[in-house]
């Protein structure tokens, strides 16, 4: 069973992983 909190919170860090990573693909 996945804990809605936790799921949320992995959204937002991957949301955070994929803007950093797409601010760096961006300015190469």
């Amino acid at each position: 069973m996945i804990n809605p909190m936790t799921q949320v919170g992995w959204i937002t860090k991957v949301g955070q992983l994929m803007e950093k990573v797409g601010s760096v693909s961006y300015l190469k």
